[in-house]
């Protein structure tokens, strides 16, 4: 009676013996070779998908006040550079933060409507954010654009061979699975799919 209270103590856990296959691919894989003509084709047939946006290169500076910051555009305007007229206003280099390429969405709206409706060498803000007056300067626009096959090659090959090999090695795996439930076993299969097999027992 008091084993039956405690036999779950002496439970001995499932166990399973098995076979693992282990399939070598490298086969699939050099078949898996991409022609130009492919790679050609796949960019004529998506190359609207690799299409990149309009970017424009962007001078900003970022003052305490907007009353500096209007100095600063009149200062601009009047020939000096955005970081000269920094300097002029304030008396410090600290509020330029330089030149970096911005998309449309890298932006808050309020800084991309000024600044993606100015033309290249203009001006645009004040822009008040919790940082600060935002100026800025276009200081060239890269408009949106398709890159060239040339520039997208190598990564269109990757993909392709990438699918190709995994399109090959689905089949496989395929075969042997239906080949598997029909009653074949991984020992006659061992040969004509270059099989590595492995037993484990009591696992």
């Amino acid at each position: 009676d008091y084993y039956k209270t405690i036999d779950r103590m002496y439970m001995t856990p499932e166990t399973r013996s098995f076979k693992i296959a282990v399939l070598d691919t490298s086969a699939a894989l050099k078949n898996a070779a991409v022609t130009d003509d492919e790679v050609k084709a796949f960019y004529e047939e998506n190359k609207e998908t690799y299409a990149l946006p309009e970017k424009r290169s962007l001078e900003q500076a970022i003052l305490g006040n907007e009353a500096d910051a209007q100095k600063v555009i009149e200062a601009s305007r009047k020939g000096q550079s955005l970081e000269d007229a920094v300097k002029t206003v304030t008396g410090s280099p600290k509020a330029y933060s330089g030149k970096n390429d911005f998309a449309k969405e890298d932006l808050t709206a309020e800084m991309a409507t000024p600044v993606f409706s100015a033309a290249k060498g203009d001006l645009a803000g004040p822009v008040k954010s919790p940082l600060g007056y935002h100026v800025f300067k276009v200081a060239d626009i890269a408009p949106e654009h398709i890159p060239p096959l040339a520039v997208l090659e190598k990564d269109i090959k990757q993909q392709l061979g990438e699918e190709k090999a995994g399109n090959q090695i689905y089949e496989i795996t395929a075969g042997i699975e239906d080949r598997l439930a029909a009653g074949e076993d991984f020992e006659s299969l061992k040969k004509e799919y270059k099989l590595e097999i492995y037993s484990v027992q009591d696992a």
